[in-house]
């Protein structure tokens, strides 16, 4: 089964409340780690997911009529997540993750790796942390397409100049030389 489908479609048979509690259970830990891919605040991230899936919710009936009902959510957290941000914008103070290290040192385990990565994807533009974020979701170019409203080529090219940006920030926060010694 593709990745971006949710697997609660197996149980379509059961009450609409049921199906919608598996979906919640299989996709609130996926649409939550994509808005964390964007956004260091926990605070904005929670509120975003939950509003959406409040959202999809009330709207059951037709939201689990989607082929795919998971890109449909993403899309309502990720807009909440903006208007969240915008909204909160001017009273935020910086949280740590914005600030910028002299260098970025070599991760000792999988969750310093998954750290720097977001570190890093947090530093690009909002269309490329978007595309990059879905993509490490296992997202494939069509879905992120379809999902972001934009063409495949687009989401190429998107994903192309981010792996640029993604470098140049790795190679700002001397990171590379570390590489580069570990060799």
């Amino acid at each position: 089964m593709n990745p971006a489908e949710a697997t609660w479609s197996e149980n379509t048979e059961v009450a609409p409340g049921a199906a919608f509690e598996v979906f919640f259970r299989e996709n609130y830990p996926r649409v939550e780690r994509f808005l964390w891919s964007l956004c260091p605040d926990r605070h904005l991230v929670d509120d975003a997911v939950q509003e959406a899936f409040i959202v999809a919710y009330a709207k059951w009936d037709v939201v689990s009529r989607h082929q795919r009902p998971l890109i449909w959510v993403r899309k309502v957290a990720r807009n909440k997540l903006w208007h969240l941000q915008a909204q909160n914008g001017r009273h935020r103070e910086a949280p740590l993750d914005d600030i910028v290290p002299d260098r970025l040192t070599e991760p000792a385990d999988p969750y310093e790796a998954r750290q720097t990565i977001l570190y890093l994807l947090r530093r690009l533009p909002r269309r490329q942390r978007e595309v990059l974020a879905l993509e490490m979701d296992g997202s494939t170019d069509a879905e992120i397409a379809l999902e972001l409203d934009i063409t495949e080529n687009t989401v190429r090219t998107y994903k192309a100049e981010a792996r640029r940006r993604f470098q140049e920030l790795a190679a700002d926060a001397d990171y590379q030389e570390a590489a580069r010694r570990r060799r």
